[in-house]
């Protein structure tokens, strides 16, 4: 398990920085959150695919994730592209130093957030679905309803021509 996680750890930082690197070069923060999905549906696969274990509950978690970054990820991406410019690195898009912060922050986030599912994919034994997967599983579908219909208001909100 150790080494996986490891690996996990060096891939993340990697994809953040090489991604930094092109990010500080182009001056653009578009392809920002894309890259935090995409490194987390990414390491999500190759701990999976890395530990050699097959389970259900390894299955299910997996692809909840890729889900919820795939929908995350794409509408982030989207909504970059149609604004021009995500505020939030206003002060920070010309400033390689405080951008790799940034970068560095969200390979951070990335793997402690996803660690529960790092950990998950790295057993080795399994053991038999109960009441706690399918409550976490339940709360799960409802934080993925509530989040994308939120996203979609303000998207809503934003686009309404009284509210520019």
């Amino acid at each position: 398990m150790g080494s996986i996680l490891v690996k996990c750890a060096m891939i993340d930082l990697t994809i953040q920085w090489v991604l930094w690197a092109a990010a500080s070069i182009l001056q653009t923060e578009k392809f920002y959150d894309l890259a935090g999905s995409g490194t987390f549906i990414l390491l999500t696969h190759l701990s999976y695919r890395w530990s050699g274990t097959s389970y259900c509950r390894q299955k299910i978690q997996s692809t909840l994730v890729t889900v919820w970054g795939l929908r995350l990820g794409l509408f982030l991406f989207f909504r970059v592209l149609k604004e021009g410019r995500d505020r939030r690195f206003n002060e920070v898009r010309t400033s390689p130093k405080q951008f790799f912060v940034y970068w560095t922050l969200q390979g951070v986030w990335i793997f402690v957030t996803l660690l529960p599912t790092l950990i998950l994919n790295t057993r080795g034994k399994d053991q038999p679905l109960c009441v706690r997967d399918y409550t976490g599983w339940i709360i799960w579908v409802l934080g993925f309803v509530i989040e994308a219909i939120a996203d979609q208001q303000k998207w809503n909100f934003k686009n309404h021509p009284d509210n520019v």
